[in-house]
């Protein structure tokens, strides 16, 4: 719990369902059950809000649970069909990612205070010599396919120093 145990992974990778077009994705999950980290219990409430809306940031809340490796999320009583993994990158700093069937999307998380901040790192940021770096291509929707774990980590390292676009963040209700 953040005010008691800091935010709850749920709320935090829900945070990844925000990422849009031009993100890092893989065909299939890198980050593993066994590395996902239960940063906020096993299960709570928590306020997200979401900037770049109309009108204004929106704020809804959030319930989620931990369950095989990753949490799971419901708003409104409806549960999402995605589950969300958290990984420890740097410092404050965690790799999320988003699993939804057999695609999953990724990006970067932040740890301050009572809050866990959300960012949605984009692919076409990186410089050609940076993708060829990674072994990956930028696609015509702006994406970059992933393929394995150390690939996934060494692109979000890259992303951080690029200033990625910030989603949001979770607040801990209870």
């Amino acid at each position: 719990m953040l005010a008691r145990n800091w935010l709850r992974p749920a709320s935090a990778i829900a945070l990844l369902a925000a990422a849009s077009s031009g993100c890092f994705g893989s065909r299939g999950p890198l980050i593993d059950a066994r590395d996902s980290d239960m940063l906020f219990g096993r299960e709570g409430i928590a306020l997200r809000v979401t900037y770049a809306q109309v009108g204004g940031p929106a704020q809804e809340t959030i319930s989620f649970s931990w369950a095989d490796g990753a949490y799971w999320m419901r708003q409104g009583g409806v549960s999402e069909p995605a589950s969300y993994r958290m990984q420890k990158l740097d410092g404050a700093w965690y790799i999320w990612g988003k699993f939804d069937r057999s695609v999953a999307a990724y990006g970067l998380a932040r740890k301050e205070g009572d809050r866990l901040w959300t960012y949605a790192p984009q692919c076409a940021h990186l410089s050609e010599a940076e993708r060829q770096a990674l072994s990956t291509t930028l696609q015509a929707d702006g994406t970059c396919w992933l393929s394995s774990p150390a690939q996934l980590k060494a692109a979000m390292q890259a992303a951080l120093i690029r200033n990625p676009q910030l989603i949001g963040y979770y607040e801990i209700v209870r």
